[in-house]
């Protein structure tokens, strides 16, 4: 299945939001001592200022947006080190439906090239260990 990658826009935040709960979902089934189930992972409002403020791209197949990855820009410095940015991949998420087939990994290599693009010095995920 034919499948490619863009930036989200706000036409996206529903399909992307049915994602998003989904995963939320699994996540609670995985690990209740961690996760609790949410009706609404953001409103329309705040993803509005995520699409401002961070870098979104969905994955489509057949034109139906069938994955998600959010990363975050930051900027870390101190008082001995110089200023450098870095992107944070704060959320990923593929459609059930649709996993197993590279979705996530055009995701993530998506953001990889656009932090070369961009200059950002690292790409940065959660530790393992926080799940």
């Amino acid at each position: 299945m034919n499948s490619q990658i863009r930036k989200a826009t706000i036409e996206d935040y529903y399909s992307i939001h049915r994602i998003m709960i989904e995963a939320q979902h699994h996540h609670v089934l995985l690990r209740p001592d961690i996760f609790k189930e949410v009706d609404i992972m953001f409103t329309k409002e705040q993803f509005k200022e995520m699409l401002e403020n961070n870098i979104i791209f969905v994955g489509e197949c057949q034109r139906q947006v069938v994955g998600v990855i959010i990363v975050n820009r930051c900027v870390a410095k101190g008082l001995t080190k110089k200023e450098r940015k870095f992107l944070y991949i704060d959320s990923m998420a593929v459609d059930l439906k649709y996993r197993g087939l590279g979705i996530g990994t055009k995701l993530l290599n998506k953001v990889t090239e656009t932090a070369k693009k961009e200059n950002y010095d690292i790409l940065s995920l959660p530790p393992l260990n926080q799940y």
